[in-house]
């Protein structure tokens, strides 16, 4: 063989390629972390804010006799709840969008690690494409894992 025939496509050599590709992975996953633990401590700051108003609502509640100031107090608390509530879920639903690109970028990984040794994709255990049927079979392969 050549060394022209060793070169990748853009004059690296496939070690090197390699290398590049394995950076980049680690760099898609420690972000996809990343912002799968930013979520959920949203997820779980919110859920704590509904727990400690619904104290909240009890105790002033209990001072008031449930008066007109309990209906203000709770209309404010319940508002507020609500604001940041709907903020949560619209972080989380981009920080899932978020995830499904990082999914993407590691499937066209894969891909690439594909193209330097086609031989290895029986050891693969996600898909090394980004169609929507790759995607469901990951959340299936998900679902068995986690169910096991």
């Amino acid at each position: 063989m050549s060394d022209a025939s060793q070169q990748g496509t853009n004059g690296a050599p496939p070690s090197v390629r390699a290398q590049l590709l394995a950076t980049e992975h680690w760099s898609l996953l420690a972000a996809r972390s990343t912002t799968q633990s930013e979520f959920l401590s949203r997820i779980t700051t919110f859920l704590m804010l509904v727990s400690a108003s619904i104290v909240g609502l009890a105790l002033i509640g209990q001072a008031t006799r449930f008066g007109g100031r309990f209906l203000t107090f709770a209309l404010v608390l319940l508002g507020m709840v609500v604001m940041i509530g709907t903020l949560t879920q619209i972080r989380v639903v981009n920080a899932s969008n978020e995830d499904l690109a990082h999914v993407i970028g590691m499937n066209r990984l894969r891909a690439a690690y594909l193209e330097l040794d086609p031989d290895i994709e029986r050891y693969l255990v996600t898909s090394a494409h980004d169609d929507g049927r790759a995607h469901a079979r990951a959340n299936r392969a998900d679902s068995l894992v986690f169910n096991a």
